[in-house]
């Protein structure tokens, strides 16, 4: 028998919302104002990562030209118009209330 934690911690961005489609239009939609080959959502998959910086570098932002802090700006502004428009990943939900009524403390990232 399974013994519930004590307290989960959720990552927001991909484990709850489910935004990976949302987040890589975004990117793309810098990539697109700068004339750089857009990413679907398999290849975001594949290069997205921590720091961000370096993820920037690697879908083709120059960071010798570009500041981060802009283009972080830029991608938000991109991802918020759109993520009303996003809903939560399918069984989360339930696994959020599950975790609730076994008496388990949740905190989200």
């Amino acid at each position: 028998m399974l013994v519930a934690p004590e307290f989960v911690i959720w990552d927001f961005n991909g484990t709850i919302l489910d935004d990976v489609t949302l987040a890589a239009a975004s990117i793309s939609e810098l990539l697109r104002r700068r004339d750089l080959p857009c990413l679907d959502t398999s290849t975001y998959r594949q290069l997205f990562g921590f720091p961000v910086s370096e993820y920037f570098e690697r879908v083709g932002f120059d960071l010798s030209v570009e500041d981060l802090t802009e283009l972080s700006d830029e991608f938000h502004e991109s991802y918020l118009a759109g993520v009303d428009a996003c809903s939560l990943n399918d069984g989360v939900m339930e696994l959020l209330e599950s975790f609730q009524r076994s008496g388990v403390t949740q905190f989200i990232l």
